[in-house]
């Protein structure tokens, strides 16, 4: 077993050294304007001898913001302090997937950019708290999405994948906590005749491990940001 870590293997058309890859972890080091900094470079390129990096959460948008001081894909200045890092870790000998994530509910607006109420399917207030800058805070209740909102939502992650892999990404991932979770059930199922019921979190990786029934906003994420 220890062996097999170390034999170089093929994912996709990245040819890997060996088996072992960086897990995401959110590192908060980016400016308010979720630009990556000379910090989350060098932190990346520090960590670039693992076989594949696979980046902390990356909002697609404003709204996919829920935490202080994370990194964004959608603005030329984010895309620009992204590409330090890429350069970084390809330097350092690395590889790195960019994880696009939008956070839907679990947000707070004194964490975004434009400080708006978080976004979600459905208007149910988690019962947890969030960490702000001026200290831990109740999450407030969401606002639901329209119908044509979902769809932006959606087209936000096609924008964020092509700018992803614009910021020298070697590949993405997306994933998201705006689909749903155990307690989360009953409001999914109030839009499932449009997106379905499927509560389960998404497998992120172009259909590995997503379930048969996946929801049709899951299933046109995947095929807009390129997975067959």
């Amino acid at each position: 077993m220890i062996e097999t870590l170390w034999r170089p293997i093929k994912a996709g058309d990245l040819e890997l050294n060996h088996r072992l890859a960086m897990a995401p972890m959110t590192r908060s080091r980016s400016t308010p304007a979720g630009i990556p900094t000379e910090m989350n470079a060098e932190y990346y390129a520090q960590r670039a001898s693992t076989a594949l990096i696979i980046s902390e959460g990356t909002q697609p948008s404003d709204d996919g913001q829920g935490y202080i001081l994370t990194p964004g894909i959608y603005t030329d200045a984010q895309i620009a302090g992204w590409r330090k890092v890429t350069d970084a870790v390809h330097s350092a000998g690395g590889k790195i997937v960019i994880q696009l994530m939008h956070v839907g509910r679990i947000a707070h607006p004194a964490n975004t950019p434009h400080g708006r109420q978080p976004v979600a399917p459905s208007a149910v207030q988690p019962k947890a708290k969030i960490f702000t800058m001026t200290g831990l805070q109740d999450i407030p209740s969401p606002r639901a999405l329209t119908e044509s909102e979902v769809a932006s939502t959606v087209q936000d992650y096609r924008n964020a994948a092509a700018a992803a892999i614009k910021a020298g990404a070697d590949a993405i991932v997306a994933g998201s906590a705006i689909f749903g979770s155990d307690d989360y059930a009953a409001a999914i199922s109030r839009i499932a005749s449009k997106y379905g019921a499927e509560t389960r979190l998404w497998s992120a990786t172009c259909g590995v491990g997503t379930p048969e029934n996946t929801t049709s906003m899951r299933r046109g994420l995947v095929t807009l940001v390129g997975c067959p």
